[in-house]
């Protein structure tokens, strides 16, 4: 025992020594955790990084509004304040739940994939209760035709292999319907939603 204790004793002071001596070296340096100077430009702030979610960031001017911008070649929307990309021109067919989550994981926009249904918090976001018209933000740049109901990824905690959720922009609610019924679907692409196989 005595022999292993001496053993450990010399690795430990071993080690403290080559500590020491790279430290004297200036192999080991220790020094401030604030960076030395402003940003680099390839460096962002957090007020520089989307999304915008503590402010409300004006629509008007559609594709060149503060909120909205017209990316993936005008086929689709940035929203600046969730970090979203919508569908411009979702389809104005209606289709059953389990056809709008295809629909939406086989979508291609502006050369990219990656689509899907949006979830009905997500599909909230772009509501606006100000304008009870369109449901929607005054001169946003979407191409809609009738706003109307629009699936989302949402199921019903009971039944989630019948009943689905949808939202009504003109009322700006949430209704549980049956998976079988008919309402359109307007795809997005970011981080977020809810996976469906």
């Amino acid at each position: 025992m005595r022999t292993f204790t001496t053993k450990a004793g010399w690795v430990i002071a071993s080690l403290l020594g080559l500590t020491l001596i790279a430290v004297w070296a200036g192999v080991i340096q220790a020094g401030p955790l604030d960076p030395p100077g402003a940003p680099s430009p390839s460096m962002k702030s957090l007020d520089d990084l989307p999304p915008s979610w503590h402010r409300t960031l004006p629509s008007s001017g559609g594709c060149t509004s503060e909120r909205f911008a017209c990316v993936l070649g005008g086929e689709a929307v940035l929203d600046r304040e969730t970090g979203l990309v919508w569908e411009r021109t979702p389809q104005t067919s209606t289709v059953d739940w389990d056809s709008a989550v295809r629909q939406c994981q086989q979508a291609y926009h502006g050369g990219r994939m990656g689509w899907r249904l949006p979830t009905a918090a997500e599909l909230m976001t772009l509501a606006d209760t100000t304008s009870v018209v369109t449901g929607l933000p005054p001169g946003h740049p979407f191409t809609l035709g009738a706003v109307d109901d629009f699936w989302t990824a949402n199921e019903n905690t009971a039944s989630p292999t019948t009943r689905g959720t949808r939202f009504r922009f003109s009322a700006f609610l949430t209704f549980d319907d049956l998976k079988s019924s008919a309402y359109r679907a307007w795809c997005v692409r970011g981080a977020g939603g809810i996976d469906k196989d």
